[in-house]
């Protein structure tokens, strides 16, 4: 039997039975699941019903908690990873069912020696599909690829929020970004500015197959990544 060592952290807004399924989903095909955390902004959220209905095997442990630092996906994503048990983080959008089949990849790659392991949707193997927000898909392009010039090529799909990393690097410190999934971004630069060994694993990505409510906003969103971005081109300019 695997070891159970990863912790699956789930922000969580108003999600219907897409959330009920990823996570049914989630406990059947990641055999080194210790624990799906929801993390909902209060305890009217629909989201605690949703994941509550889930039907998980006896070893894997599902966790509503409510956010307790600012408000939004940053602080769902803080609260998620400051209670999470496992060895392993691994941050998960409430809406991503495809990426399922790839993540006991990413428990392989930190087994095998790397710090952090994030998916690309835009590097070779990987495919972003659906219709999805267009000025959403049009933003992550774009950063996606003002990232690979500000970090030389290190990072192709900086916006995914599918990012696994090891609990113990984590400290709880003042947070750069404040809105959207920017804050997995700045978690990602933070740990390569430290020197920890990243990789990057394709996906195949479908943009929200089931209902649920999307927290983009493209004027915040836009302004978080441009000042992330500049975070990476500083660090660039140090080395």
């Amino acid at each position: 039997m695997d070891k159970r060592d990863l912790s699956i952290v789930i922000p969580a807004k108003n999600e219907g039975i897409g959330l009920t399924i990823t996570c049914e989903m989630l406990a059947m095909f990641v055999d080194s699941l210790k624990e799906i955390i929801v993390v909902v902004e209060d305890s009217f959220d629909k989201s605690s019903e949703s994941a509550a209905k889930a039907r998980l095997s006896s070893d894997v442990e599902l966790r509503i908690v409510v956010n307790k630092f600012q408000a939004g996906v940053t602080g769902s994503l803080c609260t998620g990873i400051e209670v999470a048990l496992g060895e392993f983080v691994m941050l998960y959008p409430a809406d991503e069912i495809n990426p399922i089949f790839e993540i006991q990849n990413f428990v392989l790659a930190l087994r095998s020696g790397f710090d952090v392991v994030s998916a690309t949707r835009y590097a070779k193997g990987g495919k972003r599909l659906g219709v999805g927000v267009l000025s959403g898909n049009v933003l992550s392009r774009g950063v996606s690829i003002l990232f690979q010039i500000a970090t030389l090529g290190k990072i192709s799909d900086p916006t995914t929020g599918l990012k696994a990393f090891r609990k113990s690097m984590w400290q709880m410190e003042q947070v750069f970004s404040t809105v959207g999934w920017s804050y997995p971004m700045e978690l990602q630069i933070e740990f390569l500015k430290r020197g920890r060994k990243f990789i990057e694993v394709p996906i195949i990505s479908v943009d929200r197959p089931f209902d649920g409510q999307s927290s983009f906003k493209f004027g915040l969103w836009i302004w978080n990544y441009l000042r992330v971005l500049y975070y990476a081109m500083c660090r660039r300019h140090k080395e």
